[in-house]
């Protein structure tokens, strides 16, 4: 199944021992999530480009970055179907 939402974590999260900082427990969810794919940027990155942007769904900035924007998800806008052009069965089913 080719995954529907692609994401990336930028690699500042990870400690010098290359793992998530916040533990690997709280990437399960990414890892169970049905349709999903995500990998970390291929290196640290000091802004998020537009080609990251390009390439990516959502991209989740670590803590190198400008507060109060860091730690945060970035989701493309067009990712999130406005609920006034979903119908009322797609609205009740989640």
């Amino acid at each position: 199944m080719t995954p529907s939402w692609k994401v990336a974590i930028t690699r500042d999260v990870l400690d010098s021992r290359g793992e998530p900082s916040f533990g690997r427990h709280a990437l399960s969810i990414l890892d169970g999530a049905a349709g999903l794919a995500w990998e970390y940027l291929s290196e640290v990155v000091p802004a998020i480009t537009a080609d990251h942007a390009a390439r990516y769904d959502a991209i989740y900035r670590g803590s190198l970055f400008d507060r109060p924007f860091a730690g945060t998800l970035i989701a493309k806008c067009a990712a999130f179907p406005s609920a006034a052009h979903r119908s009322s069965a797609e609205r009740n089913a989640g």
